[in-house]
């Protein structure tokens, strides 16, 4: 079974995917100096003398007060380089900070859910049965609705499908239709 254009994520819940960033290579100035560490940023709070609030990041309060005395800072709103610092909390990451508090996700759980979504995707779509091929061309070149569909395909029909840029997406079948 394949589903096919207005197939919709939206109303189906998927499994959550987890983003991870890679660690910050830093940059250097003009001069060759390392502006930034990778391990070692702070966030200061900063004002001007027009009231514009806004944070900034630095290497070291140091390296705040150097780049502060060489109108190397500014405000963002006004370019003012009247600023000063706001009181703040400061933010230490220790390592058990760093560590993840979520369990690690199961492959097997995330896959499972992922064909449940599509079951579910495709149980709310019509049902055009071995015209599948010729229907999801018609609604792609728009000469029908556009609408969410599903039915049968062999594989030359899908292959020509993707080769024509139509989306199609194959659902496995649930365990009552195995039988």
């Amino acid at each position: 079974m394949y589903l096919s254009p207005a197939f919709s994520y939206n109303s189906v819940p998927l499994p959550r995917i987890e983003i991870h960033r890679r660690k910050a290579y830093g940059f250097k100035s003009r001069s060759g100096l390392h502006l930034l560490s990778a391990h070692t940023v702070i966030v200061l709070d900063l004002i001007c003398d027009q009231d514009h609030r806004f944070e900034a990041w630095f290497a070291s309060s140091d390296a705040f007060d150097t780049q502060l005395a060489t109108g190397l800072v500014s405000c963002p709103h006004c370019a003012s380089r009247q600023l000063r610092r706001l009181p703040s909390a400061p933010y230490v990451q220790t390592s058990s900070h760093s560590a993840s508090s979520l369990p690690k996700p199961d492959p097997a759980a995330i896959a499972a859910r992922l064909v449940d979504a599509l079951r579910s995707a495709a149980s709310q779509s019509e049902d055009v049965g071995e015209r599948f091929a010729e229907e999801a061309r018609r609604i792609h070149h728009g000469d029908a609705e556009e609408r969410s569909i599903r039915g049968k395909a062999n594989q030359s029909d899908v292959r020509e499908l993707i080769e024509e840029g139509i989306p199609v997406l194959p659902v496995p079948p649930d365990k009552e239709d195995l039988h």
